[in-house]
């Protein structure tokens, strides 16, 4: 029998019931407009044709042909996006803010995403976005194997229709199914109650009774604190938040001067799972955003009401219409070999059982009557319908139309010539889908932010953490440690990831890693200054990705260095060799 909950819990299951209700029907023509745009551009179980026609067609034996067009549009822009290698980049705001930090923090988020598999994550959740009107990810925290530390990580939402999000960003849901045998073991005790709502895209058999539907639960809690403007033992200006540990009196006896004190009104995200009738669990998320990400293709305000639209919501016309003319001129062509004979019934009698397998069996003969001079004769087959072939040709240009993809965007021949024309026409490709490239750059400065955020809370002890460099190789760096400053002798703590402020842009690169576009930009000076190739030709075939390039470029330099190459390091024969100006990366740095 299940137990009672507290009042706490009561109040928590309320408040989250009449939040899920709110969003259910703000979104409800939303996800029902989704559903038919996700079957229908990947054509599940005939989605691309009306069930009614369907079923009149199947009766009739006759064909229902399907050509997708569209699926090819949704890859497209997916993929050009994501395979053009977005990039979160970090930079300091205040004075306190340490570029070298910065670059830690880049790093850091870098390894992150490696190790999160971001690219496919990024990639599948844009192509929910361009198929379906939206898609997200989420970041997460666990703990390492083996160690008291934690990490940072990314996770994918395999179904979009699982999760409901607040515009505002004030509250949000990540529901789940598992079975009543899975949820008496993890939960024994517990009432196996689902967490209401519809289960539109969640199920194939909505209100299946052995599935029982959960609930993550995300919400901002507004509370006030007390904030001070120290001088810390450095002298360097900081802003820390006050605590029952934290007070003033601890900060002076730390060294620090307080400046002034002031109470702010903020908030903090509750993290909370739920079932129609339980509180299994209660926590305080470490960051003040709702750590989920979304990333709309196409979102309107209209009136009162918001829609996310796909790429493909206003082309499914125009593919119907495509099926249909190439169904009829299918049907058309398969009835040319199968022209009807004209017979009289004494002609055919006692032979009615060959005539009438005539178009479907092979003979070698028909049998028939003889009746004066005249012989069974066939109809003239029907002609190949022009019109047909031409309602096709409207129908292929208005798919390209409405989702604005030409010839030239997706490497078709077109009747361009020109260099100049052809990239315009791409251009024109490229800007009518651009709103879908711009919302994922704006969800990965989201992602970032949340990283700033995160980053200095999770990663807040002197540790040694792997970092990944922009040339793709990866390095062990200590963060929070304190170390002896050479110069003046005296402490300091060496990338303190708790001082400063930060802020993040997302830039999308063109090439596939940042070594290949390293390689390519020296190639093209080498072209326009060929006299600079002693200072970097080395480095060409360093950060080239190819067998034995790395070993060439060894050699290249040893050879640059002694001079072999009779223009030692750029210099003129005979003279003596200028040393190479050497700056240390940033990861090296670190």
């Amino acid at each position: 029998m299940a137990k009672s909950i507290s009042k706490h819990d009561e109040e928590l299951l309320r408040v989250a019931r009449k939040r899920f209700e709110t969003l259910e029907a703000a979104e409800s023509h939303i996800r029902v407009e989704s559903l038919d745009d996700l079957r229908f551009v990947y054509n599940i179980d005939g989605g691309q044709w009306p069930a009614g026609i369907r079923a009149e067609r199947d009766r009739d034996g006759r064909p229902c042909l399907t050509a997708n067009k569209l699926r090819k549009f949704v890859s497209i822009v997916a993929n050009q996006t994501v395979t053009s290698r977005p990039a979160i980049g970090v930079s300091p705001v205040d004075d306190v803010a340490d570029p070298a930090t910065a670059k830690v923090y880049e790093s850091l988020i870098r390894m992150i995403e490696y190790n999160s598999n971001a690219q496919a994550i990024y990639q599948r959740a844009l192509e929910h976005s361009v198929a379906m009107g939206f898609g997200y990810w989420r970041i997460l925290t666990r703990w390492v194997d083996d160690q008291f530390e934690q990490e940072i990580y990314l996770e994918g939402v395999n179904n979009p229709f699982s999760v409901y999000l607040d515009p505002d960003l004030e509250f949000g849901f990540i529901r789940s199914a598992i079975s009543k045998d899975e949820f008496e073991l993890k939960y024994p005790g517990k009432d196996p109650k689902s967490f209401n709502g519809s289960t539109l895209g969640l199920s194939g058999t909505p209100g299946t009774e052995d599935r029982i539907y959960l609930s993550e639960h995300f919400w901002k809690e507004p509370f006030k604190e007390t904030i001070a403007q120290i001088i810390g033992p450095m002298g360097e200006t900081q802003v820390v938040c006050l605590t029952e540990s934290v007070t003033p009196e601890f900060l002076v006896s730390q060294g620090a001067q307080v400046l002034r004190l002031r109470e702010v009104h903020t908030h903090r995200v509750k993290w909370a799972t739920l079932s129609g009738s339980d509180v299994f669990q209660e926590t305080t998320w470490p960051g003040k955003e709702i750590p989920i990400i979304e990333i709309c293709g196409d979102k309107q305000q209209i009136e009162d009401k918001w829609y996310k639209r796909s790429l493909i919501r206003d082309a499914k016309d125009p593919q119907r219409m495509y099926n249909f003319w190439l169904t009829t001129q299918t049907e058309a062509v398969a009835l040319t070999p199968k022209a009807p004979f004209l017979v009289t019934p004494e002609e055919i009698r006692g032979h009615e059982g060959m005539w009438h397998t005539a178009n479907i069996e092979a003979r070698p003969y028909l049998l028939f009557n003889k009746s004066g001079q005249r012989v069974p004769t066939r109809e003239r087959p029907p002609d190949v319908q022009q019109g047909a072939m031409a309602m096709m040709k409207i129908a292929d240009q208005d798919i390209k139309d409405v989702v604005g993809i030409f010839e030239a965007g997706i490497g078709e021949v077109s009747n361009e010539r020109s260099g100049r024309a052809i990239k315009l026409r791409q251009s024109r490709s490229d800007q009518g889908t651009a709103h879908f490239q711009e919302t994922f750059r704006n969800a990965l400065i989201l992602t970032g932010k949340q990283f700033i955020e995160l980053i200095p809370k999770i990663y807040d002890t002197e540790r040694v953490v792997r970092i990944q460099g922009e040339s793709g190789t990866a390095n062990s760096i200590p963060i929070n440690t304190t170390v002896m400053n050479p110069i003046t002798n005296e402490p300091y703590i060496l990338h303190d990831l708790s001082v400063g402020r930060y802020d993040v842009n997302a830039s999308i690169r063109v090439f596939q890693t940042r070594r290949e576009e390293a390689t390519e930009m020296m190639i093209q000076a080498l072209q326009y200054a060929p006299m600079v190739a002693p200072y970097i030709l080395d480095l060409i075939f360093k950060y080239a990705d190819w067998p034995g390039a790395e070993e060439i470029g060894q050699r290249l330099e040893q050879l640059l260095g002694s001079g072999a190459m009779g223009t030692p390091n750029g210099g003129p024969a005979g003279s003596p060799a200028p040393s190479k100006p050497s700056k240390p990366s940033a990861e090296k740095a670190a």
